[in-house]
């Protein structure tokens, strides 16, 4: 019940409507998640502010068919990495490499490589930090070692947090200055920072039994991302339809003038790799909305 959703707008209206005349849904007990995302931005991006107009969207379906590739990507990329470090999660790895979390006392509050999106919303605001040092930092500066990435499209790096998310970046010469600029009591960062060192040349989690300890937070400067929240990226349940995107009843039989796309008609089909619930969305969207014009 603390667990919150990504998009706090996507409350299941549609759902709840078909269901009163008597539509079924399909995998309604399945989510995707909790899973870790940073905070977004207080202030909406200006490109996010550009309404999606058909010339506009005439114009770059244009240039992206016909510009060469090697000219297309450092075009795109500022573009991509400014989607990579706000709506995507931490990879990982950056954990296995010897980051941890911490929340807002700045302590250690499970085992990061376990199920940490479903402890998070157990702590002060529903918030942590992911807290690491310079040898960290180093390694997920440059490939192979990335935090966040859209997959064969864009790799986002710690400059590139460092540049587009000021407002969830934070680097300090010691401890004690990170907890000042996070906002933490620094005794209690430096006592987790001591405890976890002592993890680490132990090579054993005497705390959560974490396995993969990593380098530990022995290298200045030290690095904070987040805050970061344990959230419901995707509910899988949908309303069943058929391959006119119209909405099923429960006697399997279309319910007249009903059609339903994206995650409200997703009809139970699963969907879970990069991008996928995006064309679901685009697709069913012109097959139900042309249905829908023509009956």
């Amino acid at each position: 019940a603390r667990i919150e959703g990504v998009n706090l707008t996507s409350t299941g209206d549609g759902q709840r409507m078909a269901l009163e005349v008597g539509a079924k849904i399909v995998n309604g007990d399945l989510v995707m998640g909790p899973g870790l995302r940073f905070v977004a931005p207080r202030h909406p991006s200006r490109i996010s502010r550009i309404a999606p107009t058909k010339p506009l969207t005439r114009l770059m379906s244009l240039v992206l068919n016909r510009l060469p590739a090697g000219f297309l990507r450092p075009l795109l990329r500022p573009f991509m990495l400014s989607f990579n470090t706000t709506h995507l999660a931490p990879s990982p790895e950056l954990i296995e490499e010897g980051a941890i979390f911490v929340n807002r006392k700045g302590q250690r509050f499970t085992n990061e490589l376990d199920q940490p999106a479903l402890a998070i919303p157990l702590q002060p605001e529903r918030e942590a930090w992911v807290l690491f040092d310079a040898a960290v930092a180093r390694k997920f500066s440059r490939w192979p070692y990335y935090i966040s990435t859209t997959p064969g499209v864009a790799y986002a790096y710690l400059a590139d947090y460092r540049r587009n998310r000021k407002d969830i970046y934070a680097e300090a010469s010691s401890l004690e200055a990170l907890a000042s600029k996070l906002g933490m009591p620094e005794a209690g960062l430096l006592e987790t920072a001591q405890e976890y060192n002592g993890y680490v040349d132990q090579e054993h989690d005497l705390a959560f039994g974490r396995t993969q300890v990593g380098s530990g937070l022995k290298v200045p400067p030290f690095y904070a991302l987040g805050p970061a929240k344990g959230e419901v990226s995707i509910t899988d349940g949908g309303l069943a339809v058929n391959s006119r995107m119209e909405v099923l009843g429960e006697d399997g039989d279309a319910i007249p003038g009903l059609f339903a796309a994206g995650s409200t008609g997703q009809g139970g089909v699963l969907l879970g790799a990069h991008g996928l619930h995006l064309m679901w969305a685009f697709t069913s969207g012109r097959i139900a909305g042309r249905n829908a014009a023509s009956s």
